[in-house]
This record gives C-alpha cells, structure tokens and sequence, in this order.
C-alpha cells in the first residue's frame, strides 16, 4: 500500500467524517455532545497512525488477496463490476472480493443529564442526598470507549463561587450497543462515491447509568448552590452538565446579642434573629440560659428577644454563661444550634505585676504601675494609685500604655511624703466596663531623706560596748580624726580632709522604728567640693525652704578648675570600718557614769590605724557596717594610706586666701544633699599675705558666745569673722556675723556653746561678699543670689554616743 499525506486525501474520505457527526441530547439541560472525529483502533481508542498516515488500503475480507484503492476500485471506473453479495461492514466486497469500499469510522460521542437533583429543587441539608446521571456513549460497533469516571462537584452560588467538595459517583449499570447492518444491491451503479463507503456501519450507543455516592450536606448552611457533573470517557473524551438546588439546613440564626464573652452586671439584653428563606411559616424558636428556658420571647418579625436576669436561677448565676438558640421550620428541618458565651460579671478588675512590690524600699522619683485586666473590659479613667500620707492619700491616675492595652503607670515623688512615714501604704483600685470596682493594697518602705555629710561633725562623739551585760563608754573623741582640717582653720598647701557621711532613714513622728528603711550611700557619688572664690556661693537653697540643699548650678564642678566659674570636685573614697575607741578610764565621765553607759575598765591604749593619723577608730554608719569616714583616695588599710591622702591646693590650682569645701553626697534612690560649708584659709607658701589672723585672748561659752582679742580687733557691727583654733568650745569655730562689745571684745550672733572659758584661739576679718551659701531664684534661666545665705539641713549631734555592738 501506497501512504498518502494527509493534505493530498480525496474528497470521498473525508465526507464520512461529517456525516457521521452526531448531536444528541438528553432530558432538559443536556450538556451538548462531545465529538472525537479521529479514526479508533481495534480497542476503539483513536489510532494514532492511522490519523498521521491518512488513509490506507485495507484487505478485502473475502479473499485477503487485493489491496483495491478507493479510486481504482473497478466498479467505481466502469459501472460494469457487479457484486455478487452484500458487502459487509468492513466495506469488502463479499462475493468476488473485487469491489472494496472502506467506510470511515464513527467518532465517538457522549451526552449527559442529571436526573438528580432536578433543576431548583430542596434538599434537606440533614438527609441522605445522593445525585444520579445518564451517560449516552455512541461509537463504531467494532470498537468501544467506556466511560472512564463521573466527577460531582458541589459549588457554592454568588459573586465569588467556590468548589465545596468532590465525589466520584458510582456506575450502577450499562446497557449494551445496538449494531445497525447496511445492505449491497449487488451491483455497483457506477456512480461516485460508492454506496457502500456513504452508508457506512450502524453505531453503537451504549447507555451508563451513576449514582448511589451520597454527598455530604450536613456542612452547608441554608442557601443556594450548583451541582457540576464531569463524565470523562477512556479515550479522553468528555462531557458536563449543571443543576442548581436549594439546600435546606433549617432557619438561618444570627444572635445580635449579646456578643461573643460579653459582660454584663445583674441582667443582659438577648436579641435573636430567626429566618426561613423557603418557607412562609414561622419556625418554632428556643432560648435558654443554663438550661433554663427564657421566657416569655417578644417576637417582631424575625426577631426575637429578652431580657434575662441573673435570678434566672437561685442562686443567682455567675461568670460564665452559654445562650443556646435553636430552631425548627415547618417543614421539620431543625437548624444547628447556635450558642454564644457570656459573662455575668460581679467581680471587678484583677491586679497583677503591681511595682513598687509589696515591701520595696522606694524614695525619689518612682514609677507606679500595675496591669489591669478584666473579661468585661476595664475602664481606663478609674484606674487610680493611692498612696497613704497621715491622714490624707495622695491619688495618682495611672496611665493607660498606649503599646500594651493592660498596663498603666505614672510616675510618683515621694517627696510628697512627709519624712516622719516609713512604711506607707500603695493601693490600686479599678472598675471594669459593667461598673464593678476592685481594689488591692500592701505596705512599701519609704527613705525620700537624704545622706548627711559634715566636714567638721561635733569632736564629742564616744563609742559605747557591753562587756558581761555592763555598757561601757570611752573617751570622746573627734571620728575624723584630729589631723583634720576644721571650720576656722588656717591650712597650708598639704592638709587632711576628711568627711563623716551616713545615710539617713525617715524618722517617724514620735517614738523609734526597729529597722530604719534605708538606701545605703552610692559609693559613686560622694563629692568633695573646693571653691577659692568665696564672693560666690558654693552651695544654694534651690526650694526657697532656707535650708542648702544643692551645688551652685552657676558652677563647673570640675577636676581642673580654670576659672571663677570652676568648682574643684574629687570623688571621696570609704575608709572601712576598723580598730577601736579609747576604753580607759575617763575622769571626764560623770561619777554615776552616763544614763546609757559608765566609764571604761581598758588598761591598754588601742593602736593607730596608721601613723598618718591619730585616728584608732574608723567609725561604721550608726545601726550599720557601712563606713561613715571617707577620705581623699587612695584609701589602703594597713598602710600609711590607710585613711587617705592629703589635699594639696597648689596641686590643684587652689589659690591662697580664704576657700570653702563642702560635700554632696545621693543614695541608692536618687535623694541628694549637701554639707555644709567648711571655711578655711589656705596660705600654701605660709607668708600669712592672704590669711591675716589675730590671736585671740579669751573665748567665753554661752548663748551668744562672746569673744576677747589680744589687741583692738578694729571691727563694726556685721561684719564677719573667721574665728578657729579654739580649743574645747568647738562649735565656736567658724564663720559668724558679730555684734560689737567693745574695741577688744565681741560676739557671736545665734551662736550656743557650753557655758565654759577657754583661752587661746585666732580670727580674720572675712571681707568676701558671700559666706559661701546662696539663694538660687530661678531655674530657666538659672539666677543665683550668692548674698542670702541659707542653713545647714542637719548637723550630727552633739554628744552622740554610738553603738559598738
């Protein structure tokens, strides 16, 4: 045989193909046949050759032994071939074998219907529904295409439809093809084409029947949706078909409140909507509220509602609740119950990381906070903090953080707190959305006073030990040390400088606390301040309290200072507490001893700490283990550094002439104070040019203490005197305003010693404009008056005798 391009093929071979083309359809809404025009093979699947090579000549059936082509077949030239019988399906000619007529094959085709469900119908979203369809396949009878598989797809209807699900039906039964059988007259007419090749072969229709594949219902909500049915054959041939039906899952309920873990304080407000889209009967509606229905309903329209109590039942309900709403439409379809949780709520806010924490130690500035949390919500504008001061509280309105919707916080001075409270109260009180109020509250301790730091404390200070159940008091004795440098005193280039600083406590009103709450000195910041300009204040009342509390804001504390604007500032070191206090016996000590102590049964002197000082005791802070001696560092126990360095003014670019040093000492919390001034007069290169001291006769103790000069002093009432080097009445030494008595004699105004004479001592006239303490009068910008002098906050006592156990 002789292969023909497909381009090149006679008219004859190609009618076929268009006659047999069948359209058949099958109950309403039949998809529209599917064809496969191209030529099957023996197993009725298209030939793939035989569509690429065209057609071919086939052997005659009767005797196998002539290839007759189409366009050389003798009947179809002449007219005179006669045949002798039928010829059969395959187109051969039956008798003489001669005449062959090769009759295209039949494309398959396929048509679907749905027979269930039908177009619009209801199904009970609850029962079995099971969709059924009619495959028609019509093929050549000497080949077969099956159907392959039939696909459900449930859709759902609107705007944006979606694939629901996906089932692949069952075949329940196929009814075989009929074959049809074409006749031959005998002989061939002669005319073109050939009969034999436009009758053909009788297709075959084979009819499939699939269902009995339930489609799960029970998920949809009452609407509307599509069922899409794809029938796909073994040879890739298809065909699909769409229905529509309602899907009836019961009345459709929406429960517009309460809400979702709403809230509400002794009743709440039920409104229920309740619809049935296929039906005009109104459903048969049910509430209930822990199980107990909620009676009565008003019903207008759709919807239903109530107002239920919490003495719905007894004892009343409480926290959480389930609303549980069903219905049933006349049809008998019951729709899934919907329930909604809500809260009967009457208990207020919950408190949590509540800071400060119950027994904080707080002073300075302190942030507040707490988070607040409530089922109902909290409302933001009752969250408050309240701190106890005496017989009034102090509220602060906590703020809601903007990042984090249950904290709130605001910061706090506990400053406004009275010294005299140690151990004060924080409460938080709230109230949630419904009205509910709740509230927590501990105890805190309170230290908002500052460190206390002298230059030059009381030189009577004795310590006091019990030996065998009996107390016993040394000798007094000055805790820094009689080698430092003292208020009044004339000081070369090298001197001592040392500082008694303790923290303090709040001291309450009346009586004494066990334990005194307190922050503890931060090593870090305890200063040692020089000025060499004395019209300048060194330290100011910055409150207008009249008590110093703070360096000059005016000056530079620095360690270099250039100027008149420059403060010298040296961190001080601790000396750590050590050695012991002078236990012989005291003839000073009263005959009966003191109330708390008699005199001391030692028989031997304690050592020095180090031969650089006449120090045998450095002293803790009272009630304490902490040092209270600090000292220019180097501080190194055990050697001749043991209590510190020497200052040295030329080192330091300190002139001659008269200076003040004060200290500044903060605590672990912020609380800040200042000493105060210590007044000296430094003549580094001893020339006395800059420090014009006179001797002194006589000082006389008492209220006011009055003064006698060995020679006319020349001074007028007010001016100032530097007074020191009096021995014994040391609180006369220092700075004073004077009133005259006479050329040789004057006092001390508001000044208060010991009603003792003393001989000995030495004065100048301090000519400076400012005893070195000022008024500051404006913050922004900083305005200094450095003529108004301001007092001491607090000075050690005198006569202290301090615990050595």
């Amino acid at each position: 045989m002789r292969a023909r391009s497909p381009s090149v093929w006679p008219l004859r071979y190609a009618i076929p193909f268009a006659l047999f083309v069948v359209a058949s359809g099958g109950c309403g809404g039949n998809s529209a046949p599917q064809v496969d025009p191209r030529p099957l093979n023996e197993a009725g699947i298209p030939d793939r050759a035989v569509w690429e090579a065209g057609p071919s000549d086939a052997p005659d059936a009767t005797d196998g032994s002539e290839d007759a082509d189409l366009l050389t077949d003798a009947s179809a030239v002449d007219g005179t071939g006669g045949d002798a019988g039928p010829d059969v399906a395959g187109g051969n000619d039956a008798v003489s074998g001669s005449d062959q007529a090769d009759a295209a094959p039949i494309p398959t085709t396929m048509t679907l219907d749905i027979t269930q469900p039908t177009e619009g119908s209801i199904e009970v979203a609850t029962r079995r529904f099971a969709p059924a369809c009619t495959v028609i396949v019509t093929t050549d009878a000497n080949r077969s295409d099956d159907v392959k598989q039939v696909d459900a797809d449930l859709w759902s209807t609107g705007a944006a439809s979606a694939r629901i699900s996906t089932t692949r039906l069952v075949q329940l039964n196929k009814t075989g093809g009929v074959v049809g059988a074409g006749t031959d007259a005998g002989t061939d007419a002669g005319t073109v084409p050939d009969p034999d090749a436009a009758t053909g072969v009788a297709p075959s229709t084979t009819v499939y029947t699939f269902g009995d594949t339930p489609i799960d219902l029970s998920a949809l909500t009452t609407g509307t949706y599509e069922l899409r049915v794809v029938a796909t054959t073994l040879a890739g041939v298809t065909a699909q078909v769409a229905r529509t039906f309602r899907a009836d899952a019961g009345p459709i309920i929406k429960v517009l409140s309460p809400t979702a873990e709403q809230a509400a304080r002794g009743s709440i407000f039920v409104s229920v909507q309740v619809i049935d889209p296929f039906s005009t009967t109104a459903p048969t509606v049910s509430i209930s509220v822990a199980s107990l229905p909620v009676l009565p309903l008003t019903v207008t329209g759709n919807l239903y509602q109530a107002t239920v109590a919490e003495t719905i039942a007894m004892p009343p309900l409480s926290g959480t609740q389930l609303l549980d709403v069903a219905a049933t439409n006349a049809a008998g379809v019951a729709a899934r119950p919907v329930v909604v949780r809500f809260v009967f709520d009457d208990a207020g806010p919950t408190f949590a990381n509540a800071k400060p924490a119950t027994g904080t130690l707080i002073g300075g500035i302190v942030n507040i906070e707490t988070d607040v949390t409530d089922p109902a919500g909290v409302d933001a504008n009752t969250v408050i903090a309240v701190v106890a001061h005496g017989g009034t509280s102090l509220e602060v309105k906590l703020d809601k953080d903007p990042n984090d919707s249950k904290h709130y916080a605001h910061l706090f001075d506990t400053r406004r707190l009275s010294n005299s409270v140690l151990y004060p109260t924080i409460s938080f009180r709230a109230s949630d959305l419904p009205g509910n109020q709740a509230n927590i509250g501990y105890t805190v301790a309170v230290d908002n006073t500052p460190p206390l730091a002298d230059l030059d404390p009381p030189a009577d200070l004795r310590i006091r030990r019990n030996v065998n159940g009996s107390w016993r008091c040394s000798w007094e004795f000055d805790p820094l040390g009689t080698d430092a440098v003292n208020d009044g005193d004339l000081v070369l280039q090298l001197f001592d400088i040392r500082a008694r600083v303790e923290d303090e406590g709040n001291t309450p009103a009346a009586g004494g606390a066990d334990v005194t709450p307190m922050a503890g000195l931060d090593p870090a910041h305890v200063e040692l301040l020089v000025l060499d300009n004395t019209n300048r204040a060194l330290v100011v009342d910055s409150d207008n309290d009249g008590l110093c509390d703070a360096v000059n804001p005016q000056l530079v504390p620095t360690t270099t200072p250039m100027s008149s604007q420059d403060a010298l500032m040296i961190n001080l070191a601790s000396v750590p507490p050590t050695g012991a206090a002078d236990f012989t016996a005291d003839p000073n000590v009263p005959m009966g001893g003191f109330p708390d102590c008699g005199i001391g049964n030692d028989t031997l002197l304690p050592p020095l700490l180090c031969k650089t000082s006449s120090l045998t005791i450095a002293i803790p802070a009272r009630q304490t283990l902490s040092p209270a001696i600090w000292a220019i560092p180097n501080v190194v126990p055990g050697t001749v550094q043991c209590v510190g360095n020497q200052f040295d003014s030329l080192g330091n670019n300190i002139k001659d002439g008269p200076a003040c040093l004060a200290v500044r000492a903060i605590d672990r919390l912020g609380n800040t104070q200042v000493s105060r001034p210590l007044h000296v007069c430094i003549d580094h290169d001893g020339d006395g040019a800059e420090c014009p001291f006179a001797n002194v006769s006589s000082v006389q103790g008492g209220n006011p203490v009055v003064v006698t000069t060995a020679a006319p002093h020349g001074l007028t009432n007010g001016n100032r005197v530097l007074l020191g080097s009096v021995p014994i009445l040391f609180d006369a030494n220092g700075l004073w305003t004077i009133t005259v008595i006479n050329p040789s004699a004057f006092s001390l105004n508001l000044s208060n010693t010991p009603a003792s004479w003393i001989p000995g001592g030495r004065y100048m006239r301090w000519t400076s404009t400012s005893d070195c303490t000022g008024r500051q009068t404006s913050i922004n910008p900083v305005v200094v008056d450095d003529t108004t002098a301001c007092r001491p906050w607090r000075r050690y006592a005198r006569g202290e005798h301090l615990d050595a156990n």
